[in-house]
Parts: structure tokens; sequence; C-alpha cells
């Protein structure tokens, strides 16, 4: 059962009945509802994705994703699911080791960026098709996928080397890096809105994606950190 609130991009492995809920509880289905049914027994055991944090005792929010793609899209489809048939968690930090240890393509990209990030007081992880292929060894990536990052910022962030730190390893292996950054326990936005003088950032987490000022959200992530600090 699970011990700690699952944060967003977490992996979840579910029991039996965590997967008959799952199903059972399924909205915001692609492709549509009769071609799950032909696949989901083949799937059912993969893990599900955090889509936002809540309390203790309510139902998670989650997201399925399958290795298969029809029609430019993937294979998804929404949930929930009750904390007490989580049997495993796998976080972001834990799945970008694990891309290390697999021969995948961004295998090494990841492992520059797990040596990479804490010089400028951050800690880093992978999620979306990387994580899912990290873990699970399905093919979840193609030739034009992005590398899903998220920033979990401490003490001293330095945002703007970070960005430059995205640029530079872009250009040597190919790839885009897609950064999320951590601004408080509930709520990410994107690095590169963080760094591009706007006025407002879309802002995820909640339970609908949010425009917020970028002064506050900035303020927002300075007050996490000091408050982890307390702790």
């Amino acid at each position: 059962m699970l011990t700690e609130i699952p944060q967003r991009h977490t992996l979840l492995y579910l029991s039996q009945s965590g997967r008959e809920f799952l199903y059972q509880q399924r909205e915001n289905v692609y492709p549509d509802f009769s071609s799950w049914e032909i696949v989901w027994r083949q799937f059912r055991s993969i893990p599900v994705i955090t889509r936002r944090q809540v309390a203790p005792g309510s139902l998670i929010p989650v997201g399925v994703s399958l290795p298969v793609r029809q029609g430019g899209g993937r294979w998804r489809m929404a949930s929930q699911v009750p904390f007490r048939d989580v049997i495993k968690t796998i976080s972001a930090i834990k799945a970008a080791e694990m891309c290390v240890e697999r021969p995948m393509v961004f295998s090494g990209l990841v492992e520059e960026l797990i040596f990479q990030v804490p010089r400028y007081r951050a800690a880093v992880g992978i999620f979306g098709s990387a994580a899912l292929e990290a873990v699970t060894g399905l093919p979840y990536c193609h030739a034009d996928s992005d590398l899903d990052v998220v920033l979990l910022p401490q003490e001293g962030v330095d945002l703007l080397a970070l960005g430059k730190l995205f640029q530079r390893l872009e250009e040597k292996w190919g790839f885009h890096i897609d950064g999320e950054v951590a601004i408080d326990e509930n709520r990410y936005g994107k690095l590169s809105e963080l760094l591009s003088g706007s006025n407002t950032i879309l802002v995820k987490g909640g339970l609908t994606p949010t425009l917020c000022s970028t002064r506050s959200a900035l303020a927002a992530l300075v007050s996490g950190i000091e408050a982890n600090l307390k702790k």
C-alpha cells in the first residue's frame, strides 16, 4: 500500500483490483472505447501516470499511455485509482536512473543531465515516453520524440543557467528537451516560459491548467524551497 503521496509524473503499479477500478473509471479515451477493449488485456500491467498530487484517502488522478500510436496520436485514457491499490511507485528521478541503464536513444543525454543539473542546484527526473520506455522496456519513443524533463529546484537554483545547459545539450545530442519546473508541491511550469520574459505562464498540476503571473510563480518557487529547508 502507498505510504507517501505521489508527486505529479510518478509512475504507479496497481494491484489487480486497482487495475479493474482504473478501467471501470476510464474517461477521455483515445482512440475509442471499443479499440481499448481489444488491447487492454495485453497492456493492463503497465504503470499508470500520476496527473496531480492529492490528499491521502482521495482518489489519485492518473493517465494511461500505451506504446501504440494511431492517426498521429498515442493511445491514452484518463482515470483515477484508490491509494490502497498502489503496490509500487517509481519517481521521475528513479526513471531517469533507469533510462541510463537501458540502451535507449536518450540514455547518453539523460546521463549528462543527471551529472550536470545538480551543479545548478536542482534534481532532475524524466517523464513521458522516455520514462515509460525506461521503466517497461516497451517501445514508447519514436524518431520525433522529445525528452520530457522535470526539475526539482533546491536552494540557490539557477534557472537561467539550466536553460542554457538545456540549449547546449540539445545542440550536442540533437533532441529537444521539454523542461518542466516544480514551482511548489502541486504546481509545475515550463522552464522556457519562466525564462521567456512573459508576464504570465501556464501552470499545471491542478484540476485544470491555469494562467499565473510569472512573478508570483517564481516567488512561490523560492517560498517552497525555504519551507522545505525548515522541515
